[in-house]
């Protein structure tokens, strides 16, 4: 459900000589901070703002796999615990400034899965495409990030040679959804949602996130070949549609979202008008492979 958090302080009086005692100092840019990493939590005072930031991963800090809305006062009861084992006065849960929710899903076919979902938009609405590495796709904007990636090559990566990787990564497509400041500050001013850790512990909070932005990049229906998008298309459009229909799929398949909508004959009213007919009809717009097997599609 939620893979990270940052929570955010401002530091009473009493607190800041434990921080400049306990922490080690650095200096970057020219800003002093102090850090300070305790049972999977990280802290790192920030000298200027007298602001204390809190990152914590809930699943290693409560010690398990999968924690779900029944966790959350283990969590605070953990947490609180930890904190006020450092700390005297500050509050410990003052203001929620990020939130990362994530979605494993398991498939031999996460190679597949990843080369056609690139085929996706280069940018939506304020999100820009920044693919930086083979194995991932990520978009990026001031408020949200969406990061879709192959978790056991990022921990193969990650690993000392040494290592051995942990089984549970195994052929595991991440999605990851992470929201910033300004989204939750957002929230607050627009919709009245006070920014505080409550708000969005919640596997519908996770749910609504990602798949806001999820059905725009991904898009919904199943991956089918062309014979086998033909074929399902034409249970429910005339012939006329269908041919249409056909002809998106294989502008997209050879130049991705964002270049097809571009080429499309149509304009781009109806481009949007037809990848919504095909996602009617259980068709993903982007051409995959066969309904009845797992095997790389037959482009034409």
């Amino acid at each position: 459900m939620i893979d990270t958090i940052m929570l955010t302080a401002t530091v009473v009086a009493d607190d800041i000589n434990i921080i400049k005692t306990l922490f080690r100092p650095i200096v970057d840019n020219n800003n002093l901070y102090y850090i300070y990493q305790q049972d999977n939590i990280n802290y790192t005072y920030i000298d200027k703002f007298n602001l204390l930031k809190i990152v914590i991963n809930p699943s290693k800090l409560l010690g398990k796999d999968i924690v779900t809305d029944a966790d959350y006062n283990a969590f605070v009861e953990i947490y609180k615990k930890h904190f006020y084992s450092i700390f005297n006065y500050t509050n410990y849960m003052e203001k929620l400034s990020r939130v990362d929710y994530k979605l494993d899903f398991v498939t031999e076919y996460k190679d597949l899965y990843l080369k056609l979902i690139k085929k996706s938009y280069s940018s939506y609405r304020h999100l820009k495409q920044n693919n930086v590495y083979e194995t991932s796709l990520y978009y990026n904007s001031k408020s949200y990030i969406l990061n879709i990636y192959d978790k056991e090559q990022e921990q193969e990566d990650k690993a000392d040679i040494n290592i051995i990787i942990d089984d549970r990564y195994e052929n595991m497509l991440r999605f990851e959804a992470q929201l910033k400041r300004p989204r939750i500050y957002y929230n607050l001013k627009n919709w009245g949602l006070c920014d505080i850790l409550p708000n969005y512990w919640s596997e519908l909070d996770r749910d609504y996130y990602l798949n806001t932005v999820l059905r725009n990049i991904v898009f919904e229906g199943d991956y089918y070949n062309i014979y086998h998008s033909k074929k399902k298309l034409k249970e429910v459009y005339k012939d006329s549609t269908v041919k249409k229909l056909l002809e998106l799929q294989k502008l997209i398949s050879r130049y991705g979202i964002t270049g097809a909508e571009q080429k499309y004959s149509y304009g781009k009213q109806t481009f949007k008008k037809h990848l919504n007919m095909l996602q009617d009809a259980g068709v993903n717009p982007v051409l995959g492979y066969g309904h009845d097997s797992c095997k790389k599609c037959n482009r034409e």
